[in-house]
């Protein structure tokens, strides 16, 4: 039986004249109709424990980097659905802008600072570590696993006031030694890109949720979701 199904978003927003990955750009009506779509199934949002429990029914919303659009657009949709998420987080980037994808050619976006991430905390937003500054892990040596992995798991903590459990590895890329660090860190659950590993909850799968998924490419995919789960 496959776990219930976790949902990769980025943005909230119309993607912007140069910027080099428009796919995640997923249109503030667009979140709406997944949202209608998921209530209309009766998938329930799931708090990230819930959501590694095979007999839940429901869903876990996830958003990767901390855009300052997730505060401004994603939330108060959430919000009037009467669904949460996590949003994971670059602790070394807080209030600051995308330095990963700039210095590749994209668009600079905000980044939400750490006020507006603990008010959204206390009002029932899940957040989680994305490494500090959005380091793709598996080409860094493991001495920079200290600053990129086990310090914002408590700087993060600090900030939200609660333990953190959750972790995200960049550009979904991770590996044995990654995913034993992340567990020794402490967090309870790693999430990745794609279907992961099966029962292991340092390699969490994800749907990917783009611009073009519609509310009927949504549904798809949730449908292919629940037939791998009863092979």
């Amino acid at each position: 039986m496959a776990l219930p199904p976790v949902l990769m978003y980025h943005r909230v927003a119309s993607a912007p004249v140069g910027t080099i990955v428009p796919g995640h750009y997923v249109s503030p009506r667009t979140l709406e109709r997944h949202l209608r779509l998921l209530n209309a199934r009766k998938l329930i949002a799931l708090s990230p424990a819930e959501s590694r429990d095979v007999h839940r029914s429901g869903v876990l919303l996830t958003f990767d980097d901390g855009y300052a659009d997730f505060a401004s657009a994603a939330a108060p949709r959430l919000r009037e659905a009467g669904f949460s998420a996590i949003v994971f987080v670059c602790t070394g980037l807080l209030g600051d802008h995308n330095a990963w994808d700039v210095a590749l050619g994209d668009v600079r976006e905000p980044l939400m600072d750490a006020k507006t991430i603990s008010d959204l905390a206390k009002e029932g937003f899940w957040f989680g570590v994305h490494t500090s500054r959005h380091a793709d892990l598996t080409a860094v040596p493991e001495t920079r696993f200290e600053d990129e992995i086990f310090g914002p798991r408590r700087r993060l903590s600090e900030l939200i006031g609660a333990e953190v459990d959750d972790f995200c590895y960049p550009y979904g890329r991770h590996s044995s030694p990654v995913r034993k660090a992340v567990a020794d860190a402490g967090y309870r659950r790693g999430f990745a890109t794609g279907r992961g590993i099966l029962g292991d909850p340092y390699a969490i799968g994800r749907i990917n949720v783009r611009r073009d998924t519609t509310a009927l490419v949504l549904a798809y995919k949730l449908l292919r979701h629940r037939m791998r789960g009863s092979r």
